[in-house]
């Protein structure tokens, strides 16, 4: 089992790089050094405010189902 003071010095790398701060950028050179189809793949950052304006309609949708006695 790995002792979990092994990871400080990675954890520290992370912190000096920025890593976390340059992930919600959308700072495709946190993997690599071409955008590529990295970009495309960090929408997942902004799900919660995207589905948060589907909130309504996912109500709605719920209501008839339960209505529908499903």
């Amino acid at each position: 089992m790995n002792n979990p003071s092994d990871i400080k010095p990675t954890l520290a790398e992370l912190d000096r790089s920025s890593v976390v701060e340059r992930i919600w950028r959308k700072d495709y050179s946190v993997w690599k050094p071409e955008p590529g189809e990295t970009t495309n793949r960090l929408g997942w950052l902004n799900v919660t405010e995207l589905m948060q304006e589907q909130v309504p309609l996912l109500e709605s949708f719920a209501r008839e189902v339960r209505d529908a006695g499903h």
